[in-house]
Formats: structure tokens, sequence, C-alpha cells
């Protein structure tokens, strides 16, 4: 019978995840290239007068977020 060890599967699964979010185009304050933990959750807020459209291109899998001024 042949024995086969995954112990270190999960490390190299959590070690081999990366995901960084950046700001751009119009830009208010600072802005840095910021990894995002793993399990995390990052999340697009539009503020007052403003609307936060989800853009995702399902062949290459490329997220857009685009902000606009709402029609209010």
């Amino acid at each position: 019978m042949a024995k086969i060890d995954l112990s270190g599967l999960a490390d190299q699964i959590k070690d081999g995840y990366s995901f960084s979010t950046d700001a751009k185009g119009n830009v208010v304050g600072n802005h840095a290239v910021t990894p995002v933990a793993n399990g995390k959750t990052v999340s697009y807020a539009a503020g007052k007068n403003l609307t936060v459209a989800q853009n995702i291109d399902n062949a290459t899998g490329e997220h857009t977020y685009t902000y606009a001024l709402s029609n209010d």
C-alpha cells in the first residue's frame, strides 16, 4: 500500500496565495500597493453622490470597479 504525505499541502496553498490592491485614477491622499491577507475581504464603497459598478471579465477574470457621479 502506498502512502502519500499531504501534511505540507495546506501551507503550500496558503503561502502561494498573493493578492494586492492599489488606487488608480483621481486618487485622494496617499496610496500604495497593499497586500491583502488570505481569507480577508476587500470592499469598495461609493461615497456621497457616487456610484460604483463592478465588472468582471469572464474570459480573463479581470475585475474592474468604476466610480461615477450619481444621478441625484
